[in-house]
Order: C-alpha cells, then sequence, then structure tokens
C-alpha cells in the first residue's frame, strides 16, 4: 500500500513540475522592462550600473529567442536564445555573442501578467510587463 501512495505522490509532483513550466513558457512571452535590480553584495551594486540597466527591455518570443536593448541611442541588442527548465522555474539564457557578457541560469522568483522577478547568484531583478 506504501508503494501506490509513493508512486502516486512522484506522479503528482511530477505533473505539478510539467504544469509549472508549460505555464511559465506561455507567461514569459513578450517584453518585460527592468524597473530595479537589487545585488547580493552591496559593494557591487553603484548608482551608475543601476542608471545604465534600468529601463533596459528583453523580449521574448514563442520561438524560444530573445533580444535585451539597452536604452539609449547607439546601443546594440544583445540577442540569443532561451528555455524554461524542467523544473518549471529556471531560465537558461545563451548570447549569440560570448563577449556580450556571461550567460548565468536565473530562478523565476515571480511570473504572473504584469511582473517577472529573476534571481541570480548576484542578486534580483524586478520587470514589468510591457505594454503594447
Amino acid at each position: 500500500m506504501n508503494y501506490f501512495k509513493m508512486l502516486f505522490l512522484l506522479l503528482a509532483l511530477s505533473s505539478v513540475k510539467m504544469v509549472a513550466q508549460k505555464e511559465n513558457t506561455t507567461k514569459i512571452l513578450g517584453c518585460w522592462i527592468l524597473k530595479k535590480m537589487e545585488f547580493t553584495e552591496p559593494k557591487m551594486m553603484s548608482a551608475d550600473l543601476q542608471e545604465e540597466a534600468k529601463n533596459s527591455q528583453i523580449c521574448f518570443s514563442a520561438g524560444g529567442t530573445f533580444t535585451t536593448t539597452k536604452p539609449g541611442k547607439g546601443k546594440s541588442p544583445i540577442t540569443g536564445t532561451y528555455q524554461i527548465g524542467a523544473d518549471g522555474t529556471t531560465l537558461i539564457e545563451k548570447r549569440d555573442k560570448n563577449e556580450e557578457g556571461v550567460d548565468d541560469d536565473a530562478t523565476i522568483a515571480v511570473l504572473n501578467e504584469q511582473e517577472l522577478v529573476l534571481e541570480t547568484e548576484f542578486g534580483k531583478m524586478y520587470f514589468v510587463k510591457k505594454k503594447d
């Protein structure tokens, strides 16, 4: 009897993960505007870095590509591919060009119709959905 309970629990948990992955894959689509960053180590947080990154836009397409654009004239967009991990909470990005920074996986802490919060080892990034 305990075997059947364990099997049921495992099936239920794997179903929850698949639902979370599918929901987040759909919810993340569209463009998001960076409004705030919080760094794990306050020494890393500079006013210049905050101001430069603020209002950056990241757009996720259904085809698994993303484009990040920083505000200001003459800024080249960063492009790449992304996927939601099997756990439904990991955002895995790979930039097209390696010299544009480091590819870090992020944990999706919050994702709904208006808000996206990503956590990395460096801190948190708070986004709001861009209105069409």
